[in-house]
């Protein structure tokens, strides 16, 4: 089964809007289980601070964010937090690439310029990946 990493933003973007790309993602994820989640504890604390920013908070119309993440975390492959530096031009993304490499992925969505030592590319944000693209 494919494996992917998602970056804080897909899951922030997901809940606030359902049925935008992340949205339907994230509901494949839980509904058919199509793909695995990685993800580490650094990711799961980058996701929980943004889902607690008040303007994110303002935008979620009374939804439990908390409870709706734990749902997916639960569902998740939570792997081991890997120090990396260095690795991408945005040192907050090193994280998302640990994780993949600690989960054995290499599949990621979300990053806007994500660039790996070799100055490979990954997907621009948003943009379905090759799980479920």
């Amino acid at each position: 089964m494919p494996r992917a990493v998602l970056d804080a933003n897909v899951y922030v973007s997901a809940i606030i809007q359902p049925a935008g790309t992340p949205g339907r993602l994230i509901e494949r994820f839980l509904r058919e289980a199509s793909f695995e989640v990685v993800l580490s504890p650094a990711i799961v604390d980058e996701v929980l601070r943004a889902l607690g920013y008040p303007k994110v908070r303002k935008l979620l119309r009374g939804a439990d964010a908390q409870l709706w993440f734990e749902d997916i975390v639960v569902l998740a492959d939570v792997v081991a937090d890997t120090q990396l530096h260095g690795v991408c031009q945005d040192p907050d993304d090193d994280k998302y690439v640990a994780a993949a490499l600690e989960g054995r992925e290499i599949s990621a969505a979300g990053f806007t310029r994500m660039a790996f030592a070799t100055r490979t590319c990954m997907s621009s944000r948003f943009r379905a990946f090759r799980a479920v693209g």
